[in-house]
């Protein structure tokens, strides 16, 4: 398991005690809710199915899914979040199962049983050779046939220099932003994503990219990437 979680959980502890939405902003949900809608009009997954995602955070996304006739999973490194998400499930009448685990490993999901997995955002958690590990265990967990959503951040324009900032580094080979001298987030070159999709035996469908606002400050997120893709039938 990643060495950070604990930055997770305080995150959670405290957007739960400023009574905040989750994670990040109503705003961002909305497009989450947006994106979802698309899929389920995409003709890519079934009317209704098992979805797992990735990341659920406060359980948002799948009480969102759930009320849509879905079966949910959740999985997150945050204790805090699990709770969170159990709790305004059990309020909002969203019925999902939550684990707390390693998205890396996915340890108690079964093989070929997801006919959906939904990342909106954490691959850009996943540093080094976790990455190659992630994608294995989507891979896994999808049937034949099924699609997976993976969103994150590129770095395509950020510099190729080494970069120190007190307690922040960043190393260009990797892509990768350290925090406390432990990995924090990735921005992995656009090709090098779909080559890591793509080595995990998934099929890329589509891949979209947006311009980084701040290509020259690898502190700051870089552009932001989406992609649909399936897992070949036999």
């Amino acid at each position: 398991m990643q060495n950070n979680w604990k930055l997770f959980d305080d995150r959670f502890k405290n957007r739960r005690d400023t009574n905040a939405p989750g994670w990040s902003s109503e705003e961002s949900y909305q497009k989450h809710e947006a994106e979802l809608e698309r899929i389920l009009d995409s003709g890519y997954v079934p009317k209704k199915g098992r979805m797992l995602e990735l990341g659920s955070g406060a359980g948002n996304n799948c009480i969102f899914m759930a009320k849509q006739g879905w079966e949910v999973y959740g999985v997150d490194i945050s204790p805090a979040a699990i709770a969170w998400a159990k709790e305004r499930a059990e309020k909002e009448g969203g019925a999902a199962v939550f684990r707390a685990g390693d998205v890396a490993e996915l340890k108690e999901e079964k093989d070929d049983f997801f006919d959906f997995v939904y990342d909106g955002g954490v691959s850009y958690y996943i540093c080094g050779d976790r990455r190659k590990q992630f994608f294995a265990s989507i891979s896994r967990v999808l049937k034949y046939g099924g699609f997976c959503f993976v969103a994150g951040q590129h770095g395509d324009e950020k510099p190729e220099i080494p970069v120190k900032n007190g307690d922040f580094s960043y190393d260009p080979p990797s892509r990768t932003f350290s925090r406390g001298g432990a990995p924090w987030v990735c921005y992995p070159l656009s090709r090098n994503i779909v080559n890591e999709i793509e080595g995990a035996g998934l099929e890329v469908i589509s891949f979209r990219r947006k311009k980084d606002e701040h290509p020259s400050d690898p502190f700051s997120a870089g552009g932001e990437f989406s992609v649909d893709c399936i897992k070949p039938n036999k």
